[in-house]
Protein backbone atom coordinates (compact mmCIF):
# COMPACT_ATOMS: atom_id res chain seq x y z
CA UNK A 1 0.00 0.00 0.00
CA UNK A 2 1.37 3.44 -0.85
CA UNK A 3 1.70 6.16 1.73
CA UNK A 4 0.45 9.73 1.16
CA UNK A 5 4.06 10.69 0.64
CA UNK A 6 4.31 8.33 -2.37
CA UNK A 7 1.38 9.98 -4.10
CA UNK A 8 1.78 13.43 -5.54
CA UNK A 9 -1.16 15.71 -6.35
CA UNK A 10 -1.82 16.55 -9.97
CA UNK A 11 0.57 19.18 -11.23
CA UNK A 12 3.13 18.66 -8.49
CA UNK A 13 6.67 17.62 -9.18
CA UNK A 14 7.90 14.20 -8.06
CA UNK A 15 11.10 14.15 -6.01
CA UNK A 16 14.32 13.93 -8.01
CA UNK A 17 16.17 10.72 -8.62
CA UNK A 18 19.25 12.47 -7.23
CA UNK A 19 21.67 11.06 -4.70
CA UNK A 20 20.61 10.78 -1.07
CA UNK A 21 23.23 13.18 0.22
CA UNK A 22 26.18 15.41 -0.44
CA UNK A 23 29.79 14.77 0.56
CA UNK A 24 30.81 17.11 3.36
CA UNK A 25 34.59 16.85 3.02
CA UNK A 26 35.01 14.26 5.76
CA UNK A 27 34.09 11.32 3.56
CA UNK A 28 30.59 11.27 5.00
CA UNK A 29 27.39 12.46 3.40
CA UNK A 30 24.95 14.93 4.84
CA UNK A 31 21.29 14.88 3.87
CA UNK A 32 20.26 17.14 1.01
CA UNK A 33 18.52 20.36 1.99
CA UNK A 34 15.06 21.15 0.65
CA UNK A 35 16.60 23.79 -1.64
CA UNK A 36 19.10 21.25 -3.02
CA UNK A 37 16.29 18.76 -3.66
CA UNK A 38 14.20 21.45 -5.36
CA UNK A 39 17.20 22.56 -7.46
CA UNK A 40 17.88 18.96 -8.54
CA UNK A 41 14.22 18.57 -9.49
CA UNK A 42 14.34 21.86 -11.41
CA UNK A 43 17.47 20.72 -13.27
CA UNK A 44 15.70 17.50 -14.25
CA UNK A 45 12.73 19.52 -15.51
CA UNK A 46 15.11 21.57 -17.67
CA UNK A 47 16.63 18.36 -19.05
CA UNK A 48 13.14 17.12 -19.96
CA UNK A 49 12.33 20.56 -21.41
CA UNK A 50 9.39 20.79 -19.02
CA UNK A 51 9.76 24.55 -19.06
CA UNK A 52 6.71 25.46 -16.94
CA UNK A 53 7.70 23.14 -14.08
CA UNK A 54 11.32 24.28 -14.26
CA UNK A 55 10.25 27.94 -14.26
CA UNK A 56 8.02 27.41 -11.24
CA UNK A 57 10.74 25.64 -9.24
CA UNK A 58 13.49 28.12 -10.16
CA UNK A 59 11.11 30.97 -9.33
CA UNK A 60 10.53 29.54 -5.84
CA UNK A 61 14.27 29.13 -5.31
CA UNK A 62 15.11 32.59 -6.67
CA UNK A 63 12.50 34.17 -4.39
CA UNK A 64 13.84 32.28 -1.38
CA UNK A 65 17.46 33.27 -2.16
CA UNK A 66 17.39 36.34 -4.44
CA UNK A 67 21.14 36.86 -4.09
CA UNK A 68 21.83 33.49 -5.76
CA UNK A 69 22.82 34.31 -9.35
CA UNK A 70 22.62 30.67 -10.44
CA UNK A 71 18.97 30.40 -9.41
CA UNK A 72 18.14 33.66 -11.18
CA UNK A 73 20.00 32.58 -14.33
CA UNK A 74 18.23 29.23 -14.38
CA UNK A 75 14.87 30.96 -13.90
CA UNK A 76 15.56 33.18 -16.92
CA UNK A 77 16.72 30.14 -18.91
CA UNK A 78 13.50 28.25 -18.11
CA UNK A 79 11.48 31.32 -19.13
CA UNK A 80 13.44 31.50 -22.40
CA UNK A 81 12.68 27.85 -23.13
CA UNK A 82 9.02 28.39 -22.37
CA UNK A 83 8.89 31.45 -24.63
CA UNK A 84 10.66 29.63 -27.47
CA UNK A 85 8.31 26.68 -27.17
CA UNK A 86 5.45 29.16 -27.46
CA UNK A 87 6.99 30.77 -30.54
CA UNK A 88 7.99 34.10 -28.95
CA UNK A 89 11.57 34.24 -30.22
CA UNK A 90 12.21 37.93 -29.47
CA UNK A 91 11.22 37.71 -25.80
CA UNK A 92 13.15 34.44 -25.50
CA UNK A 93 16.28 36.20 -26.75
CA UNK A 94 15.78 38.91 -24.12
CA UNK A 95 15.64 36.23 -21.42
CA UNK A 96 18.73 34.54 -22.86
CA UNK A 97 20.58 37.85 -22.74
CA UNK A 98 19.60 38.09 -19.06
CA UNK A 99 20.95 34.57 -18.47
CA UNK A 100 24.25 35.43 -20.13
CA UNK A 101 24.61 38.61 -18.07
CA UNK A 102 24.14 36.57 -14.89
CA UNK A 103 26.16 33.53 -16.04
CA UNK A 104 28.36 34.30 -19.07
CA UNK A 105 29.49 30.65 -19.32
CA UNK A 106 25.95 29.19 -19.37
CA UNK A 107 26.28 26.57 -22.11
CA UNK A 108 22.55 26.01 -22.52
CA UNK A 109 21.83 29.71 -22.99
CA UNK A 110 24.71 30.08 -25.43
CA UNK A 111 23.47 27.14 -27.51
CA UNK A 112 19.87 28.34 -27.39
CA UNK A 113 20.88 31.86 -28.45
CA UNK A 114 22.90 30.46 -31.36
CA UNK A 115 19.95 28.31 -32.42
CA UNK A 116 17.57 31.28 -32.38
CA UNK A 117 19.93 33.26 -34.60
CA UNK A 118 20.36 30.36 -37.03
CA UNK A 119 16.67 29.46 -37.11
CA UNK A 120 17.23 25.98 -35.67
CA UNK A 121 14.71 26.25 -32.87
CA UNK A 122 12.81 23.06 -33.67
CA UNK A 123 16.00 20.99 -33.43
CA UNK A 124 16.89 22.63 -30.15
CA UNK A 125 13.45 21.98 -28.70
CA UNK A 126 13.48 18.37 -29.99
CA UNK A 127 10.41 18.79 -32.20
Amino acid sequence: MSSPRDRSPAGSVPPPRAAAGVANGSGQHRPLTQDEIRAATAEEALQRQDWAVARQLWHELACALPQNRHYRAQLAFARAGELLAGGDVQRAREELERVLRLAPDHGGATAMMRATRAGRISRLLRR
